[in-house]
């Protein structure tokens, strides 16, 4: 190839290498995985919802059952780290083991909030207050009488977003007649 032909081929061999970088870029960026919110959230439709129409079933592979008490069972998903625990007559996500952070803990509150009425449309929030201690509690409930045993509620929790003890938990607390 002479001096010429080459300095042809340079300018489409650059806009080639450019755009297979951007191709590679942009699809690592459509391929990015959720975020560990959105996984807990996941985890609470997929394993807790369903149990409002009687469907509990046992998580498998690739959750790990860390510890087994009479009744309940702590599995932990380990891509995640989100916690799913699961009795007869409660279901739970958390983020125990590895807390989300103040951002992850904000959008999986808020994402909570907006899914509520389409999860559970008649539940009503019952709770909604800064109770000493905890930087979230949303207590979403079926009836505000105590003595109901068909009662049944959502309930978020968050025990400071950081450091040493905090934890963000959404539970499924399934009435006591079923």
């Amino acid at each position: 190839m002479t001096y010429r032909g080459k300095q042809r081929f340079l300018p489409l061999a650059a806009i080639c290498a450019a755009g297979l970088l951007f191709g590679l870029a942009g699809r690592a960026a459509l391929d990015a995985p959720p975020s560990r919110s959105a996984m807990m959230l996941a985890l609470f439709e997929d394993w807790c919802l369903p149990r409002l129409n009687g469907i509990a079933r046992e998580p498998a592979a690739p959750f790990q059952a860390l510890s087994q008490l009479p009744g309940e069972v702590l599995w932990v998903d380990p891509v995640s780290m989100i916690a799913l625990k699961t009795s007869p007559k409660e279901c739970r996500v958390s983020d125990i083991l590895l807390p989300l952070g103040i951002k992850g803990s904000d959008e999986f509150t808020q994402t909570v909030k907006e899914r509520i009425g389409t999860w559970a449309p008649t539940l009503r929030l019952e709770v909604s207050s800064s109770v000493e201690g905890w930087d979230a509690f949303l207590f979403w409930l079926s009836t505000p009488d105590l003595s109901d045993p068909q009662r049944w509620g959502i309930l978020l929790t968050r025990i400071a977003a950081t450091g040493e003890g905090s934890e963000t938990e959404l539970s499924l607390a399934l009435p006591r007649s079923k």
